[in-house]
């Protein structure tokens, strides 16, 4: 019995936890910094240049910039050494997961505190592009 008193505790905990930052400010507002882990096959243009078609490994600093909200939507750029490109985003209704896009890929995110954003990005070769990538990026609010 206790062991099923001590379950159904944990659960509430985990569902009001989750349900008081739904019900805090979820405002993307403002500029967010991260370190990607990525794999890349080819050239990407936020990352280092490879030689040929090789998989490596890297890690490069992101600025995420959200400058306009309007209910579950929002926009900026997404801003490395070498590159600044526009995103555009939606939250899910439960205000935590949502999905930013930029002109070749998209980021699955979860926000995991009022200032934590954790994302993991992905695109593969297209009209614009010969790489392939997939990358995590835990970002904090500056």
């Amino acid at each position: 019995m206790k062991t099923y008193t001590k379950a159904a505790l944990f659960f509430c905990m985990a569902a009001f936890s989750g349900a008081s930052l739904a019900n805090s400010s979820s405002s993307l507002l403002g500029t967010w910094v991260g370190k990607s882990n990525t794999a890349v096959i080819g050239d990407a243009k936020h990352h280092t240049k490879a030689n040929g078609s090789e998989i490596r490994f890297v890690s490069t600093e992101f600025k995420l910039v959200i400058d306009k909200e309007q209910g579950r939507n929002f926009s900026g750029y997404l801003i490395s050494n070498s590159d600044k490109e526009p995103i555009a985003g939606a939250f899910m209704s439960d205000m935590i997961n949502g999905v930013f896009v930029d002109s070749d890929g998209s980021v699955i995110f979860k926000r995991t505190g009022q200032d934590r954003l954790e994302g993991c990005y992905v695109h593969t070769p297209s009209a614009t592009t010969n790489s392939s990538l997939a990358s995590c990026t835990d970002f904090q609010r500056q």
